[in-house]
């Protein structure tokens, strides 16, 4: 059995940070194995049969400081520090008695305010710099591994063994990495669990020469989740009418200003579920040693496939680079956006596969 132990309450204040960051971390796990028998019944000298079972979990809660750039609310107000110039006359926005230039309030575009509402989460962060959002949630893992094994021997020549592993993990991210946004309104999960189980047969024809077959079968299986504001439907108010309605053109569009500022929305790579690569395994090792010589041959031969959604942003994707006001949010503000682009929807194809592998060699 064994535990290692990590602690925030071991851990100095972050820099950046306006606390000590969270960490908690615990690895832990045991193993257990040898002769499996029944008293005074099987086997009397103990070696028949083997067995061995090893557990080990992850729990970790890690710090982490996400930073990003985020419209202040006077932004959202039309009210800019900045010179942004009225596109329908090519002159700057007039300037109030604070020296703000001004987009008019029946010029802002009220849909795409509801958006940025929902989704751009207002400033929480002032150091003075650009990146005025600060997410310090931490990232949180989970992981379990199981590992089975016997061995079984059936007389001096044939040995059997068998053996199957489990490893399961999720990653809970504190934002959407992908797009990438800092905000706190999403987060980000990776589901990943890979199974393996393998069965072996060992034949000892003499001492010179030894045959070995298995069998095993290999499944890895990946889901990317999204949690938060995902879907259209989540967000009241909002109207998007897009080209087309493909698979999952449900999902909340994504929004991209050049600058710096952050993302918004869903990438385009999210959702994903139950991607999956399955290998099947029938190996034959065959080898003998013969005066000088160490000859071996065998066959192996792996059946494959794979199932995965084909990435494709048909939620629609809006491009803001100031290219009409000088101010990538300032255009956003007016409904002027530099491009937009969707697909009419998202593939999920399954690929099979085969190989064949023969082999020889004299040693």
């Amino acid at each position: 059995l064994w535990e290692y132990l990590r602690n925030n309450d071991f851990d100095s204040r972050n820099y950046f940070s306006p606390a000590v960051l969270p960490l908690k971390q615990n690895i832990f796990g045991g193993t257990l194995g040898g002769p499996l028998f029944i008293p005074k019944l099987y086997p009397k000298d103990k070696t028949k049969t083997f067995f061995f079972f090893s557990y080990s979990g992850v729990n970790k809660h890690i710090a982490s400081t996400v930073f990003g750039a985020t419209p202040t609310q006077d932004m959202r107000n039309g009210l800019f520090n900045n010179k942004i110039v009225d596109p329908t006359t090519g002159n700057p926005f007039p300037q109030n008695s604070a020296g703000q230039y001004v987009i008019p309030t029946s010029r802002l575009n009220q849909n795409g305010l509801t958006y940025l509402n929902a989704m751009a989460l207002l400033p929480n962060y002032n150091s003075g710099s650009f990146n005025n959002y600060l997410n310090a949630n931490p990232e949180i893992l989970t992981q379990n591994d199981i590992q089975i094994k016997g061995d079984h021997n059936i007389g001096e020549k044939f040995h059997l063994m068998g053996e199957y592993f489990d490893l399961r993990q999720d990653d809970n991210l504190p934002n959407q990495t992908f797009l990438p946004s800092p905000f706190t309104n999403q987060t980000q999960t990776y589901y990943t669990r890979s199974k393996l189980a393998e069965a072996q047969f060992t034949w000892i024809i003499s001492p010179q020469m030894v045959n070995q077959i298995s069998a095993g079968s290999n499944i890895y299986t990946v889901s990317l989740d999204l949690a938060g504001l995902v879907y259209l439907n989540q967000l009241s108010n909002f109207q998007s009418t897009l080209p087309y309605s493909g698979f999952l053109s449900n999902r909340i569009p994504q929004v991209t200003f050049s600058g710096g500022w952050s993302s918004l929305g869903v990438v385009q790579s999210l959702p994903l579920t139950h991607a999956s690569d399955l290998e099947d395994t029938l190996t034959d090792d065959w080898s003998w040693v013969k005066g000088k010589h160490n000859i071996e041959a065998g066959l192996n031969i792996v059946f494959s496939t794979k199932r995965q959604n084909i990435y494709s942003q048909s939620n629609g994707a809006w491009a803001f680079s100031g290219k009409f006001t000088g101010d990538p949010i300032a255009d956003y503000m007016l409904g002027e956006a530099a491009n937009f682009t969707q697909t009419n929807g998202e593939r999920r194809p399954y690929i099979h596969g085969k190989m064949v592998s023969p082999y020889f060699q004299d040693t």
